[in-house]
Order: C-alpha cells, then sequence, then structure tokens
C-alpha cells in the first residue's frame, strides 16, 4: 500500500510507503491499523454473540442466555477478548435503563386500578427492600 503526498520543500510529488509515511507524519499508520483490528474484533464478537443468541433458541434456551454466556466467555472475566470493554458496559447501562423505561411504560393503569393498593405494596417492597439491603450491606 503506497500513500502518494507533496513534497513542500521542493514542489515535486513523491510516492511515500506507508511506514515512510508512518515515520513521517508519526504513528497515524499504525493507530490506523490498530483501530481496524478493534473493528473487526469487534464485529467477530458481535457475530458471535448473535450466533451464541440463535444456538440456544435453537436448545429451547432464551436467546439472552447464549448472548449472556457468550458476553461473559469473551469479556474480561474469562478471555478479555471484547475491544473496549468501558464503551460496551456504557452500552449495556443505556440499554437497561431503555429496557426499564419501555417496561414502565407499558404498565396497564387499569389492571394496577384492580389490583389495588396490595399490588402498589408488593411493588414497593419489591423494589425497596433489595435498595435498603444493599445500603446496610456496603455501609
Amino acid at each position: 500500500m503506497s500513500v502518494h503526498g507533496l513534497n513542500a520543500s521542493d514542489g515535486n510529488v513523491s510516492c511515500l510507503s506507508a511506514t515512510a509515511h508512518g515515520e513521517a507524519h508519526g504513528a497515524g499508520v499504525t493507530e490506523l491499523h490498530h483501530d481496524f483490528n478493534l473493528v473487526v474484533l469487534l464485529i467477530l464478537s458481535f457475530a458471535s454473540i448473535w450466533c451464541a443468541g440463535k444456538a440456544a433458541s435453537k436448545l429451547g434456551l432464551p436467546t439472552l442466555v447464549g448472548e449472556i454466556l457468550v458476553g461473559v466467555v469473551l469479556g474480561p472475566p474469562v478471555a478479555n477478548l471484547m475491544p473496549v470493554p468501558e464503551a460496551l458496559m456504557l452500552f449495556g447501562e443505556l440499554g437497561l435503563m431503555l429496557l426499564v423505561l419501555e417496561a414502565g411504560l407499558d404498565v396497564d393503569l387499569d389492571m394496577l386500578k384492580l389490583i389495588g393498593l396490595r399490588g402498589v405494596a408488593i411493588a414497593l417492597t419489591g423494589s425497596l427492600l433489595p435498595l435498603g439491603l444493599h445500603s446496610m450491606v456496603i455501609w
């Protein structure tokens, strides 16, 4: 691969090799190569997660089980092959927030009125009790 460029000192057009271009202009070529490897690794990771989800559904398991299993195996706890795990964690947390928002939007208010105070008490207990226990454990 060659990179064409102008030599400003004498006005001649020169053809620089990728290594000479990288040496002349810093580590830009190696950064590009590193970024491309991250993209390829990310695509392969997502493809393997998708395939594991399909395989889990063929076995009669929820798709999410296969996806989580491969995520744990490829992620930092086991193989540490996932590129930029911090960014993927950010996307995961954003997805979780959207899932909670969607669940809140799907609440059937008529059913909640039918269930009454007992249902509200169970929902609040199921939400506040774990938060309270967690607060006691960390303090």
